[in-house]
């Protein structure tokens, strides 16, 4: 029997080989494919990206793949990616499963993105004095994925990316969808996954108890086990 593509796509992560934990568990059902987005791992970008522009690498890569019709499955900003290009490039015969999805951006999000603004502008200042350090304490950003950044064209797609709330994307998407969340994930809070549940008409909401912003790592037997009824189905 021919197996069923998979395609997983990692988030913001500059080593985005954490599906290593379920990918011996999932080759025996899919025919895998587990790309790294440009500006990751040890491929870097020219000019900085946006969603459509993540898109349209995702669109390429399953051309050249020769991918027909595969479950989709993205992880955090991978989810935003998958979700954006369904938005961009609409095939309903492909299945969604939304991991952790950094779909839904808060009134916080918006409130960081003056801080950011406030930063660039006052740069020289700022970095005169040497108090970007208190600055980014401030406002709970001394450790973030942005601070993590170092470079210029990934910061750059990182302020691009970040402030985009996909909720009016996902009331159109009438794919057959899989959310699964962490109960405990303080990344990307339940909530949210409650919120895409309910936006997103054909979808179902899976919650992994006890579990963070990575549910496949923190119960991957669980989590494979939902991912497994959801692609059997019609």
């Amino acid at each position: 029997m021919k197996k069923q593509s998979l395609i997983l796509l990692h988030g913001w992560s500059f080593s985005p080989n954490y599906f290593t934990v379920i990918k011996s568990l999932l080759k025996k059902h899919y025919k895998l494919f587990t790309p790294i987005m440009p500006g990751f791992g040890s491929l870097p970008i020219s000019s900085p990206y946006n969603l459509d522009k993540y898109s349209d690498w995702l669109c390429e890569y399953i051309k050249i793949n020769k991918i027909n019709n595969p479950i989709l499955l993205g992880h955090s900003f991978g989810g935003s990616v998958c979700l954006n290009y369904l938005s961009k490039y609409p095939n309903n015969k492909i299945k969604l499963v939304l991991v952790s999805a950094a779909i839904i951006r808060s009134k916080y999000s918006y409130k960081r993105k003056l801080y950011y603004s406030f930063i660039s502008l006052l740069k020289p200042i700022i970095d005169f004095l040497n108090i970007k350090t208190y600055l980014l304490k401030a406002i709970k950003l001394e450790d973030s994925d942005y601070q993590k950044i170092s470079s210029p064209l990934m910061k750059i797609t990182f302020n691009q990316i970040i402030f985009s709330d996909l909720s009016n994307k996902a009331k159109k998407i009438d794919n057959n969808t899989l959310i699964i969340w962490g109960e405990n994930d303080s990344t990307t809070p339940l909530i949210q996954g409650k919120t895409i549940n309910h936006l997103i008409k054909n979808s179902t909401l899976k919650i992994i108890p006890d579990s963070g912003h990575f549910p496949f790592t923190d119960d991957p037997i669980e989590f494979v086990t939902h991912l497994n009824n959801f692609a059997k189905q019609n």
